[in-house]
């Protein structure tokens, strides 16, 4: 039988040409099962999707049986026919593609059915459109050409924001051209691929199978920044793993490839400390003395801070205190409590991890109000440990 490949596999392919090489040739068995957190994000996906579905006048899904595409295809080509201004859920198969794209959008136009078209659009929990949800739409948009006996010119992506941005398909074509041949080559076992780290590398099932390649390699995706762009451009001088890049001269390195030096000199500290196995100091650190120092944390639940939980340290005396809201009603009366605590300090230091806290401190401010100075000297004294962190030290 024909393998029909998925617009969500496509632009999949597109991101991390290893995950289709696992997907495709890879011991399952070593897949990671999802979190609770990943199956969390997809619930939510969902009820936005169905949100969407419930604001639009005139959809309807078409009726099948969930597994012969064919009669899934037949269904939603008779919704086509009757010109339904929105299809939920349609099913689109042909050239060895097939997919259920999120919604399928009557626009003005010519097809085969009369004076109208229809235009893929995907519904996505994001600010902006990705590359992989132009890749998909472009993919639904391919099929569409047979079903609709006319070019699909039109395709979108309907945002968190509520817009629907349009994507261009005639450049969307031109990569999905691309990502094929590379699937093709790759189905054939006439392309080899690598693991490379990338963006979708936290939520990918296959995580745990190629850090345990890239421990075996010594790879460069080892290296915070260890990308697709830092192997290709030091590979290119020959500069394959982490022991090669510990062993080299950095300065060198800047000037053969194009990486600014920074970047170059990042790269290399993390390389020696990972070689040594311990963190290395990578620039003078000044730490704060004679001050009480606080160590910040928050939880939230749709936006809104209920938890702000404290770690105060002065010389020898350490002071966990916390300032809980029962109910989202009482939000504000925690975070008025929370401010009242940070003033009894003429000065300090506040840490958080990463910088999170500070925009939901400026988003409690703006909704609760409360003591002013002290909400300055909140911002005022608020340092990302992080960052920090990060700046002085490489680590293993």
């Amino acid at each position: 039988m024909e393998r029909r490949l998925s617009p969500t596999r496509i632009a999949q392919a597109a991101v991390c040409p290893h995950f289709f090489y696992l997907e495709e040739f890879g011991d399952h068995s070593k897949r990671l099962q999802p979190t609770a957190g990943q199956q969390l994000d997809w619930e939510r996906g969902r009820e936005f999707e169905a949100g969407v579905v419930r604001s639009l006048e005139g959809v309807q899904e078409p009726k099948w049986d969930g597994r012969d595409f064919q009669q899934g295809l037949k269904a939603t080509v008779a919704l086509m026919e009757a010109g339904i201004p929105w299809i939920h859920s349609g099913v689109l198969a042909g050239s060895g593609v097939a997919g259920i794209p999120d919604l399928l959008r009557r626009d003005p136009g010519h097809s085969r059915f009369g004076d109208f078209s229809y235009a893929p659009v995907e519904i996505k929990g994001h600010k902006k459109v990705q590359k992989k949800d132009i890749l998909q739409v472009s993919a639904y948009a391919r099929i569409l050409d047979e079903v609709l006996g006319e070019p699909c010119r039109k395709a979108g992506v309907w945002l968190n924001t509520g817009e629907v941005a349009l994507v261009d398909v005639a450049k969307g074509r031109a990569s999905l051209m691309a990502v094929l041949k590379q699937i093709e080559a790759i189905r054939g076992r006439k392309g080899g691929t690598e693991p490379i780290w990338c963006g979708a590398c936290p939520a990918c099932p296959w995580i745990a199978h190629c850090k345990q390649e890239w421990k075996r390699l010594g790879h460069l995706s080892l290296l915070p920044g260890g990308g697709r762009g830092t192997v290709e451009k030091l590979g290119a001088i020959g500069i394959r793993t982490v022991p090669d890049l510990a062993k080299s001269d950095p300065k060198l390195v800047a000037g053969r490839v194009k990486m600014a030096k920074p970047t170059v000199m990042g790269l290399w500290h993390h390389a020696r400390a990972r070689m040594e196995g311990r963190p290395l100091p990578v620039r003078k650190a000044k730490f704060p003395v004679g001050l009480p120092i606080v160590f910040y944390d928050i939880e939230t639940f749709g936006g809104e801070t209920f938890l702000h939980g404290l770690i105060r340290v002065d010389g020898s005396n350490r002071e966990e205190r916390f300032f809980f809201a029962d109910t989202l009603a009482e939000a504000g009366e925690a975070w008025r409590g929370f401010l009242e605590f940070i003033a009894r300090d003429k000065e300090s230091v506040i840490y958080c991890w990463a910088d999170y806290e500070r925009g939901c401190a400026e988003k409690s401010w703006a909704k609760f109000g409360g003591d002013e100075k002290a909400y300055e000297a909140l911002m005022r004294r608020l340092t990302d440990q992080c960052a920090w962190t990060k700046k002085h030290f490489a680590f293993p």
